[in-house]
Order: C-alpha cells, then structure tokens, then sequence
C-alpha cells in the first residue's frame, strides 16, 4: 500500500518539474481505468466530433491492471496504447492511481483548399512515446448505480520517427505540374506533452455510459524549411525553424460500454 502512495507522489513531482511550451498537439487516447477492485474488467467504444476510440482494460489483483487503446480518425490518423494501471483504494471510495505505457502514431493527411483547387496540403508523421498518468478519482455506489469522476495529468515522452508537412499549387486545377511548393522536415528527435484530463462515468446494470474533457499542451519540435518558385527555378531557400505539429489539441468525447 505504501508503495503505491509513493508511486503516485513521486509521479506528480515529476510532472510538476516539467517546464513545457503551451501550443497545438495531437491529442492522446483518453483512457482512464477507474479500477476500484480486483478482476475487474471494461470496454468503451467512444465517439467524438473528429474521430472513434476503443478503450479497455483488467484488474487482475487489487493494486494492478492493465489497459488498452485504439485511436481511429479513416486514413489521417491511427493512434495504439499500452499500459499497465497500479491503483488503491481508500476507506471513503477515493481512489489514487499511476498508469506507465507505451505508445504508437502515425497520421498521413491530404487537404485541398476550398474554392481553391489549385492549392494542396500534405502531412506525415509518425512518433513512439512513453507516458504516465497519475489520477485521483471517486467512486459513488448505490444499490443498483455506479458513478465515476476522476482528474489524471498524462505526461508523454515522444519519440518523432517520421515528420513531412508539404504545401505545394498545381499550374491548373488539372495539371500535375508544380508552381510552387514549401517542404518542412524534421530530423528524429524528442518532444514532450503533457495532458490534464476530466472523466465522469456512470453504470447500471454493467452498461457504462461516460465522457472525457481535456487539452494537450506540447513543447515545439525543430523543423527545417525549403522552398521551390517553379517560375523561378532559381529561387530556393533553406533554413532552420520551429514548427507546430498538426492541430488537434482538444479532447472531447462520449462513450458506451461494458463494465463488469
């Protein structure tokens, strides 16, 4: 029991000794266990304005389980999670826990202006990452319902293995032909984010019905610039800057599901 309260302390310390830059981030899968007992086991299919997730997890003894995620926005982003959950639970049904996973993303993305289909949009990117998440959560239990409200801080170590943010215009809306085009790059190397996250949860009868509240904030990766003038074939530049990663900072979803 100890141990897990120092777990859960040295975790905050941690996150609380982060300096990070607030900016746009691809939000994280919003999975918040929730454990209150041993074999205890969950499933959420959720729902949001941008994309699906699946979240799962098991308790297999009093103190620890393990969870699941899977992030699904079509053919722009696929985002998988793993992790293991340490929890306790106190006299008054508030719960302190700490999760350690592992994840993986790639986003592949393809935009054309509106009104304008001469101009065109292509991002790729790919990162690993290594996360915790701390939370303190309650538990209210009547005869028939359960009811759920946690708070977590999710704290991320990313690894970029793969960053290409292209925009170029076409001659014509038919041409295959450049007129111009701008290329960030972006050599392998570390970011971190960092996560504060609200979720409610009530059940009845084992089905579940929930939501998740968040925002992700993210220190900025290092990106290189060219640029190519087709009616200039001379004109070309090429220097160091910083660029934001894809903007998708908020997390807002509804989900249904098992609870047994």
């Amino acid at each position: 029991m100890k141990t897990i309260y120092l777990l859960c302390i040295a975790s905050i310390l941690l996150l609380a000794s982060c300096g990070l830059h607030r900016t746009t981030y691809i939000a994280p899968i919003p999975n918040t266990p929730m454990f209150g007992h041993d074999s205890e086991a969950y499933f959420n299919a959720a729902v949001s304005p941008t994309h699906f997730d699946f979240q799962g997890g098991l308790s297999f003894t009093n103190h620890i389980g393990i969870t699941a995620g899977r992030f699904y926005s079509g053919s722009i982003r696929n985002s998988s999670e793993l992790g293991i959950n340490f929890f306790t639970q106190t006299k008054t049904n508030i719960c302190l826990a700490t999760t350690f996973g592992w994840g993986q993303t790639k986003i592949g993305n393809y935009y054309t202006k509106p009104f304008n289909d001469r101009e065109h949009t292509e991002l790729h990117v790919g990162y690993n990452t290594l996360f915790v998440q701390p939370a303190i959560y309650k538990i209210i239990s009547t005869d028939n319902d359960v009811v759920r409200v946690g708070l977590s801080l999710k704290y991320a170590l990313n690894n970029l293995k793969e960053y290409s943010y292209t925009e170029y215009k076409t001659n014509t809306s038919t041409s295959a032909d450049l007129e111009y085009e701008r290329i960030y790059t972006a050599n392998k190397q570390p970011f971190r984010a960092i996560t504060p996250l609200l979720a409610v949860e009530y059940t009845r009868n084992n089905i579940s019905f929930g939501g998740h509240l968040g925002y992700s904030y993210t220190s900025k990766i290092n990106a290189w610039y060219k640029s190519n003038d087709y009616k200039i074939p001379s004109q070309s530049t090429q220097y160091g800057m910083k660029r934001d990663l894809y903007h998708l900072p908020f997390i807002l979803d509804f989900y249904v599901g098992i609870r047994i």
